[in-house]
């Protein structure tokens, strides 16, 4: 039987063919697809679908929320500078007045 198939195929399908002796391309299509819409099938792949773009969401909201944290310390460290020179000049200033 599988000596009179002469069209050419990749190995996968060859190998269905060996495995269900269907010569007849469309038919091993639908075996497939048959397993494709097993419902469990697709619902576990939906939901893994689902955490696999939360799990996006979350990294995206992540990187955001880093950013908005690195930028809150710069700010921060630019404060505490402006505030550290300013107590210089006002105790400058300070002495200046005492003497």
């Amino acid at each position: 039987m599988f000596s009179t198939f002469k069209t050419s195929h990749s190995t996968e399908e060859t190998s269905l063919i060996k495995n269900h002796g269907v010569t007849d391309a469309l038919s091993i299509m639908n075996l497939d697809i048959d397993k494709i819409t097993n419902p469990k099938l697709i619902s576990t792949l939906a939901g893994m679908d689902m955490a696999t773009s939360r799990i996006k969401v979350y990294r995206e909201r992540l990187s955001g929320e880093k950013s908005r944290i690195d930028n809150d310390a710069k700010t921060l460290c630019h404060k505490k500078e402006f505030a550290e020179k300013r107590l210089n000049t006002l105790n400058e200033k300070r002495k200046y007045l005492k003497s």
